[in-house]
């Protein structure tokens, strides 16, 4: 080998390094501790997490840091915490099959559902399947949930990727008092077959 393809190598070596360094920089590194404080629902040491740094956006292979302390925090102070440090208010699990907003309706806590209209959540936003927090709120029998995303301008008739609407899932969980609330607000009558009784 001559020495100029040497010095040629030897470049393309170097450049490569400073190359690859610099996009383990920018590699993200996940924030362990922070993360571990909102699964705790460590209000403090979230607090203190966001003071020396942390994002409120802050995510893992599993969720958002907004799901983990809406999943452990019983008052809410904690999400409160976390919108204030500009956490992305829709940023959901990972896998695409919860967004915030279903997290709190599924956990039915109706202050964090307010506080996450209170902050714009995308009532309309559709998960991996299709799904709004509609057809949540649908299945879990909440009207008053039902009532607040129907105020914020949720679809009444939206439909998941199979095609089965809110009013649909409350049929399907047995959720009689959603299903009148949805009928009486507009939603499209459908026929579905239980057994041999036709709903």
């Amino acid at each position: 080998m001559n020495y100029s393809a040497l010095i040629l190598l030897l470049s393309f070596v170097s450049f490569e390094s400073t190359v690859f360094a610099s996009l383990l920089k920018r590699a993200k590194t996940i924030d362990i501790d922070f993360l571990k404080a909102c699964k705790e629902c460590d209000y403090d040491e979230v607090k203190k997490c966001l003071n020396d740094g942390s994002s409120a956006n802050e995510s893992d292979n599993i969720g958002s840091a907004l799901c983990y302390a809406l999943q452990s925090s019983e008052d809410c102070r904690l999400v409160k915490l976390l919108l204030e440090h500009e956490a992305n208010v829709d940023e959901g699990t990972v896998d695409g099959k919860y967004t915030p907003l279903m997290v709190a309706i599924e956990l039915g806590s109706i202050k964090c559902v307010e506080l996450l209209l209170e902050y714009k959540a995308k009532v309309n936003k559709k998960t991996a399947s299709g799904h709004i927090a509609l057809h949540m709120a649908a299945q879990k029998g909440s009207v008053e949930i039902c009532e607040k995303l129907l105020a914020d301008g949720v679809s009444l008739d939206a439909e998941t990727n199979c095609g089965c609407t809110p009013l649909m899932s409350a049929l399907l969980h047995n959720q009689m008092e959603v299903v009148q609330y949805l009928l009486q607000k507009g939603a499209l009558h459908i026929a579905l077959q239980s057994g041999s009784r036709s709903i």
